[in-house]
C-alpha cells in the first residue's frame, strides 16, 4: 500500500484518460489567455522601462521578443478563441487540430 510521499511510481501501470472535449476547450483558452496576459504584462513593463529595456545587451530585450513571438504561434494566438468559440456553438472547427 502506498504511504504518504510515495514516489509517482507508486500508480505506475494505470491508464489515464484524455480529458474530454470541454476540458480540451478550457485548456485551449487557458493556454491562449496565459499567452495574452504575458505578452500584456512584458508590454506594460516595456513602457515603463522605456527604450533603454530594448537594448541588445539587456536581458528584458529577449523577453520581450520571446513573448511577442510566442503569441504569434498558431497554437495560442487570438484566432484560437474563436476556434473554441465555434465549437462551443456546435459549429465545425476550422482549426484541423480541433476536430476531435
Amino acid at each position: 500500500m502506498p504511504t504518504a510521499g510515495s514516489p509517482p511510481a507508486a500508480t505506475a501501470g494505470r491508464r489515464s484518460t484524455p480529458p474530454g472535449a470541454r476540458n480540451r476547450q478550457a485548456i485551449q483558452l487557458a493556454a491562449t489567455h496565459g499567452v495574452e496576459a504575458a505578452a500584456t504584462a512584458v508590454r506594460l513593463v516595456h513602457q515603463v522601462a522605456g527604450t533603454s529595456a530594448i537594448r541588445n545587451a539587456r536581458p528584458f530585450a529577449a523577453h520581450f521578443r520571446d513573448v511577442h513571438t510566442l503569441t504569434q504561434h498558431a497554437f495560442v494566438s487570438p484566432a484560437r478563441y474563436e476556434s473554441v468559440g465555434q465549437l462551443m456553438l456546435g459549429l465545425p472547427p476550422e482549426w484541423p487540430l480541433f476536430a476531435f
